[in-house]
């Protein structure tokens, strides 16, 4: 796991009394997700048959919960994306057999959700889609009627990310917004199955409509009639995230002019001091360490990188102080007590390393 974070010796502490948290959510936003993979962690790193009957222990109470909830946020999706995950660790024998079953399921769940025109990325269908392609779903059936969705707008029908279908209010985030299909979008792009390359330029052109040149950000989070809400340093609005559709619709579509459009803004995104020290993959400083990492990547940019490092820094070092003080005087127990992924200390902890960090990375859609 590296020496910055002993990841077992905080589990060992957080985890006997969270288990079961929150009945009827399963999903990477609510629920005890996160706390499943810290648990095959632990058992990853220990192999200890102790730790091993710990996870058998965690899955058995989480799938005789009832199904109250279909979505990757809150639901049936985002605990099948958590089982899809572990494979890797080969716990079970017989895991595609059980995730057929959820497949089943999920997929009716999926098409009820493009009927709403539901695109939502927690309790939609973008999220639903982002688990048929993480399985390795790519045939027609299950990706032309989203993209078809989409085509509907030309026709006046709106999907979810105009805000009350209301063409002059639009959410231009991850999560709820434009940027979140995008998002989606370049992951078909990337397994080069269905033509989409002309509907991504086209929701490109949608979200450049709204960049701010004179403003402290170039892009809202959302826009309502005349009113806008300002952007910061965040996964689930503003312009970081948009700045990396951006960018990887430029360097997938071979389009060097929506390249050249993001490098400046960018460049400014490595500098910028505006996060919040929110310790979640939602937002705050662990996940703008791995959005900014994730540019580097594409761009071997040196200040995004020495950017990441920085938030990086800044997210073990909070962690640590947080943590000591939760010990202490019991602060912050709202937030130790939380183990989804997204909203809880289980995303932060993986971030920092371990075999899960990657799906971290991809639940992000990065």
């Amino acid at each position: 796991m590296g020496t910055d974070i002993n990841f077992l010796y905080y589990l060992d502490i957080l985890y006997d009394e969270r288990l079961n948290k929150e009945k009827g959510y399963n999903g990477i936003a609510r629920g005890s997700s996160g706390l499943l993979l810290c648990s095959v962690q632990r058992y990853v790193e220990t192999r200890e048959i102790e730790d091993k009957n710990e996870v058998y222990t965690l899955i058995d109470r989480l799938t005789c919960q009832p199904i109250n909830y279909c979505s990757f946020g809150y639901g049936l999706a985002g605990f099948a994306w958590i089982i899809n995950s572990i494979k890797k660790v080969d716990l079970y024998k017989n895991v595609n057999e059980w995730l057929e079953e959820y497949d089943t399921i999920l997929e009716k769940y999926y098409q009820l959700m493009l009927y709403k025109k539901d695109l939502d990325y927690f309790r939609g269908a973008s999220g639903i889609l982002f688990y048929f392609l993480e399985r390795g779903f790519l045939h027609k059936n299950i990706i032309k009627p989203y993209v078809d969705c989409l085509h509907e707008r030309e026709n006046g029908i709106l999907p979810s990310y105009y805000i009350g279908r209301d063409k002059n209010n639009i959410n231009l985030g991850t999560p709820h917004g434009i940027t979140g299909v995008i998002l989606i979008l370049l992951k078909i792009k990337e397994q080069g199955v269905y033509p989409v390359d002309s509907l991504i330029m086209d929701l490109l052109d949608e979200l450049l409509s709204f960049q701010r040149i004179e403003c402290s950000y170039h892009f809202p989070g959302t826009v309502s009639g005349e009113n806008e809400s300002e952007s910061g340093l965040a996964w689930c609005y503003g312009d970081l995230m948009v700045s990396y559709a951006i960018l990887k619709a430029g360097l997938l579509l071979h389009k060097k002019k929506y390249v050249d459009l993001v490098y400046p803004i960018m460049a400014e995104l490595a500098h910028r001091k505006d996060c919040s020290d929110k310790l979640v993959l939602c937002h705050g400083y662990t996940s703008t360490s791995l959005v900014l990492r994730k540019m580097y990547d594409l761009t071997k940019d040196k200040a995004l990188y020495n950017a990441s490092i920085k938030w990086q820094k800044r997210a073990i070092n909070t962690f640590h102080r947080r943590f000591e003080m939760y010990q202490k005087e019991q602060s912050n127990a709202n937030y130790f007590g939380n183990t989804s992924l997204f909203y809880g200390f289980p995303g932060v902890l993986l971030s920092f390393g371990g075999i899960f960090r990657r799906d971290c990375e991809k639940s992000l859609l990065l």
